[in-house]
């Protein structure tokens, strides 16, 4: 092959190696879109919330640099679809979700459950291991954006898609819902920060809903994305192995493992 050939090849190999991987060898900042889920991410709460800082520790031992944007959970839904954001987290992953986007490998498990208020007559009978039948008279709240409304609508219940967490407490205790879902600890936090004292709160785990894997839902279309998602998970590996990742999960309560 004559030199200049060679030249150019070598040239056009590299270049498209550099489109590929986009933003990952440029030193670009990567675009990370979340939102108000405390204890997990907050603005209001320090490093933006346990999963913000879990993040960009992994995203420093990937040599990934971060630009985290706390958004309403759609729009942050719709930069990860749109490209214009490499990612969104934390998100559940289900496979209807994967249909659209690719995944992190799981960085915690959660569970959702339903939250009802004691006095409320609709929902006394309701104990662990509820149905979906038993809840079938009930009008409950959940997350815009969240997993939870469409399995719960799935099953044939009455939801209320609302947009934070706060407000579905708000409504739950002032009697315009029956019950809420969401995470666990999200509505833990949630009504100890809200309504301290407030005793009448009741956590119910329900038949639909199984610890669930957590992590990055990553862009298709976001600039280098495959080869950032790949250094991801390598960090979060080398993480996991040298017990790094595990120590930063007890220091904050996470389940790592199913």
């Amino acid at each position: 092959m004559a030199p200049n050939r060679l030249l150019m090849v070598t040239l056009g190999v590299w270049a498209a190696l550099l489109a590929a991987c986009g933003p990952c060898l440029a030193g670009q900042t990567v675009v990370l879109d979340t939102g108000e889920w405390p204890p997990y991410t907050s603005q209001t709460l320090p490093g933006g919330g346990f999963m913000t800082e879990i993040v960009a520790s992994v995203c420093a031992e990937a040599g990934i640099e971060p630009r985290f944007e706390f958004l309403p959970w759609a729009r942050a839904e719709a930069g990860v679809s749109s490209g214009e954001a490499f990612a969104a987290f934390p998100y559940a992953i289900t496979p209807k979700r994967k249909e659209h986007y690719d995944f992190s490998e799981p960085m915690f498990y959660g569970l959702s459950v339903l939250m009802i208020r004691e006095g409320n007559e609709k929902v006394k009978h309701l104990a662990d291991g509820a149905s979906a039948a038993d809840m079938k008279d009930i009008v409950i709240g959940a997350m815009v954006g969240g997993y939870q409304a469409h399995v719960l609508e799935s099953a044939g219940l009455r939801v209320e898609r609302i947009p934070k967490t706060e407000q579905l407490a708000d409504m739950l205790r002032n009697g315009r819902l029956d019950g809420i879902v969401d995470d666990k600890e999200v509505l833990l936090h949630t009504v100890r920060t809200k309504f301290p004292g407030d005793h009448g709160f009741r956590i119910v785990h329900i038949q639909t809903f199984r610890k669930q894997p957590n992590g990055l839902m990553v862009s298709r279309s976001y600039p280098g994305a495959k080869a950032l998602l790949e250094r991801f998970n390598e960090a979060l590996r080398r993480m996991r192995a040298s017990g790094e990742y595990e120590a930063l999960a007890v220091r904050y309560g996470l389940e790592v493992d199913p």
